[in-house]
């Protein structure tokens, strides 16, 4: 959290560091992810397809 604090120090924020871990525990919370809904039907009837974005 620190090298974050020192980064946007050096582009020109002049707040505090508790400010700057409140604020990232508020995105932190907020991109949380939400649990994985499966979906049971009879075999044929539906397909999944899981893949990743970023490797």
């Amino acid at each position: 959290m620190r090298s974050i604090y020192y980064f946007i120090q050096l582009k020109g924020y002049q707040g505090s560091y508790t400010t700057v871990k409140r604020y990232a525990r508020l995105i932190r919370e907020s991109c949380k992810h939400k649990a994985t809904i499966r979906i049971e039907t009879t075999p044929g009837l539906s397909a999944q397809v899981d893949w990743k974005e970023n490797l």
